[in-house]
């Protein structure tokens, strides 16, 4: 871009500051998440607005510059795809400390699956205090049944739902096969997508034909695994890819419940992230751990959800990266485990980077908005101190984490996070 040139690029954003990641090197400047090295990177606002070579790329004065000095790693933000927030249901913990572990653990955007009647005022209260918080995406309550609505009737409810401000649905039992096709028909008609989950008497067939976008932890798939179905399995695998139906597995929350994690009694109780839960929480967790271990043999169950998606490694279908809330799944950090998992069954890096990422802005029909590091997309960024495409460890090592264009240095997430243990003693 010529001084000219950019003389225009900056005037066009006067009076918004800048922020400028220097000479980072990028995974994920397009779906296929290759790496570019050397790169500038220029927010304003919430926006990525220019991305480029050091050297091709002007830094406009009084920008806020955070050093790359060629050996950062910047990475889109990522979506933890299967989140609950305390609640009722969920965790026994402050809402405002759970959001800021997921932040701090880079996910930028939840997934939220479990509907609560104050979630809207508390998204919109997080929003306008400007929490330390990823963005929400809020299902609506949930379907469990409702044979009597038919289609109009739930296209009503769900524009309802809609114009509410929701982001999707979940289904999760009852409805016939009919029915169920009307549901999803009316949800899309509504412009919302549907996750859930797979009853038995529907049946996976049904559900990859119906147009339901997400498919929660490979229910249907694991019943035909353990029944010895293999060559409808086989069958319905590659249909999967086909129909575009996504997949978020949460196999790290059933190798916790069923102690398959490699020597569960010891390693789960060192998980990265425990320092900073209350001790409370902690030690209702470690009771859970040797009540469960004296109900069965630690390692000795199958991994049967590993194992089916396993099956999912050369497919080439839409999958999503979710940890789910449960002892041991330390919120935020418990995505990083998620995505060891999918390393070890035999994924590359990159195409689970991508699963935590662009994939969750496609399920949601937003990639255009979010999910790459690229010119126009929402800026949710994580600035990483090694390569992540080594390991997975590395997503710890944070230099910091940005959300809808706002900084977050690792410095000021650690005194909080520090404060949050503090708090909870």
């Amino acid at each position: 871009m010529t001084g000219g040139l950019f003389a225009l690029f900056v005037a066009s954003f006067a009076g918004d500051s800048f922020t400028v990641f220097r000479d980072v090197h990028v995974v994920g400047t397009t779906p296929d998440f290759a790496v570019a090295k050397n790169q500038v990177v220029v927010v304003t606002g919430s926006e990525v607005v220019r991305v480029g070579p050091v050297g091709a790329v002007e830094i406009p004065v009084d920008a806020e510059v955070i050093p790359g000095n060629g050996d950062r790693w910047l990475v889109p933000g990522l979506m933890n795809a299967h989140a609950h927030l305390p609640g009722p249901q969920g965790f026994d913990m402050p809402l405002r400390g759970y959001l800021l572990l997921q932040l701090a653990a880079g996910v930028t955007t939840l997934r939220v699956m479990r509907y609560e009647p104050d979630h809207q005022d508390l998204r919109r209260q997080c929003r306008d205090e400007q929490w330390v918080s990823p963005h929400w995406m809020l299902t609506a309550p949930a379907v469990v049944g409702a044979a009597s609505l038919n289609r109009a009737d739930m296209q009503a409810q769900f524009q309802g739902y809609r114009d509410e401000g929701y982001d999707h649905v979940k289904y999760l039992a009852g409805l016939d096969r009919a029915i169920h096709q009307q549901f999803v028909d009316a949800a899309h008609a509504s412009g919302l997508p549907v996750a859930g989950h797979l009853p038995a008497h529907l049946g996976l067939a049904h559900m990859l034909r119906s147009g339901q976008d997400c498919i929660e932890h490979l229910q249907g798939y694991t019943a035909l695994f353990e029944a010895g179905e293999q060559e409808l399995l086989t069958s319905l695998l590659a249909e999967t890819k086909q129909s575009g139906v996504y997949n978020c597995p949460t196999v790290s929350f059933y190798e916790v419940q069923r102690l398959t994690v490699p020597d569960s009694m010891e390693t789960l109780p060192q998980r990265y992230g425990l320092e900073y839960l209350s001790l409370d929480l902690v030690d209702s967790w470690e009771q859970w751990l040797h009540q469960t271990a004296a109900k069965f043999e630690p390692n000795t169950s199958p991994r049967i959800r590993f194992e089916v998606l396993t099956m999912f490694r050369d497919l080439g279908a839409p999958m999503l990266v979710g940890a789910d809330d449960g002892p041991f799944l330390v919120p935020g950090f418990a995505v990083h485990e998620e995505m060891k998992l999918f390393e070890e069954a035999g994924f590359s890096r990159a195409q689970v980077l991508a699963f935590a990422s662009h994939h969750g802005a496609a399920y949601f029909g937003q990639e255009k908005q979010w999910g790459t590091v690229a010119a126009g997309m929402r800026a949710d960024l994580v600035l990483l101190e090694e390569n992540p495409l080594e390991s997975f460890d590395h997503l710890r090592e944070t230099a910091g984490v940005m959300v809808g264009g706002r900084w977050h240095s690792a410095e000021f997430l650690e005194k909080e996070l520090e404060k949050l243990a503090l708090d909870g003693e």
